[in-house]
């Protein structure tokens, strides 16, 4: 969570919560998110689900780009 998603661009998708509203029906919204993204979700949307406000500016997946492998 941080204060500046909405001065910071590099952010692709970008969900908003209080997080003093979030329930156990929203904890298991929010640990399925990423496939309710991958399957619902389409670039350029912005929609409610619960209590998160979400935007979807790209949807490029960086699990490539988390794991180095240095051979040296």
């Amino acid at each position: 969570m941080h204060q500046d998603i909405p001065k910071n661009p590099i952010y692709d998708i970008r969900v908003r919560f209080n997080p003093w509203n979030l329930s156990q029906q929203g904890f298991e919204i929010l640990q399925k998110l990423p496939d309710i993204i991958k399957d619902s979700g389409s670039e350029g949307e912005r929609f409610e689900l619960d209590i998160f406000d979400i935007w979807i500016e790209q949807m490029i997946e960086h699990q490539e780009d988390n794991i180095v492998c240095d051979s040296n």
